[in-house]
């Protein structure tokens, strides 16, 4: 009887520790540029008129990730950190901050949005 007991106390705790832990990330999808803002203005520009071609990010479970630009991927790594991400990609690492269910990233003053599709 004992046995029995311990097994269903034993199966209850496994169910309760996987029901509670590893909650799939909101980042995880696919983001894709859709704005760039220069600094001191309040113009939007399309990047896809500006760059002529995708640029996404896909944010995978695991931390592995997909940046595409145009034709060219590359695999990179990301991780939640603070108000957001940051993804890592050949020795090169972005800050991605989220705002309004958008992430952003900022080159040289202009911050790039990415929305999830």
């Amino acid at each position: 009887m004992k046995k029995i007991l311990s097994l269903v106390l034993c199966a209850f705790i496994i169910v309760g520790f996987t029901a509670c832990g590893g909650g799939k990330s909101k980042f995880i999808g696919k983001w894709e540029a859709t704005k760039a803002v220069a600094p001191g203005t309040s113009v939007e520009i399309d990047v896809k008129t500006i760059i002529g071609e995708e640029f996404s990010l896909e944010l995978k479970d695991g931390g592995k990730a997909q940046v595409t630009l145009g034709k060219m991927k590359g695999a990179a790594e990301w991780k939640e950190e603070g108000k957001g991400i940051t993804v890592k990609e050949k020795g090169q690492e972005m800050k991605f901050v989220e705002e309004k269910g958008k992430l952003y990233v900022e080159q040289s003053g202009v911050k790039i949005y990415f929305e999830k599709k």
